[in-house]
């Protein structure tokens, strides 16, 4: 069964960012972010999916997970 956090707070508090967990952003001062929230290992093919739509215009940010 996956690890269940209540909130950031509480994900953050368990796991390692770099090691467990990355966020990644472009902010480009757009009116749009393109979001990837179950990015990484979570879902596969997701964060590159929204940073390809995202492109060179539009923000976009993406919370991937690292664990194996």
């Amino acid at each position: 069964m996956a690890d269940q956090y209540q909130d950031f707070d509480a994900l953050k508090k368990a796991e390692i960012e770099g090691t467990d967990f990355r966020i990644r952003s472009h902010d480009r001062n757009s009116k749009a972010v393109v979001i990837a929230p179950h990015g990484g290992g979570i879902e596969p093919g997701t964060s590159e999916l929204a940073e390809a739509i995202a492109g060179a215009s539009l923000s976009f940010y993406a919370f991937e997970g690292m664990k194996q």
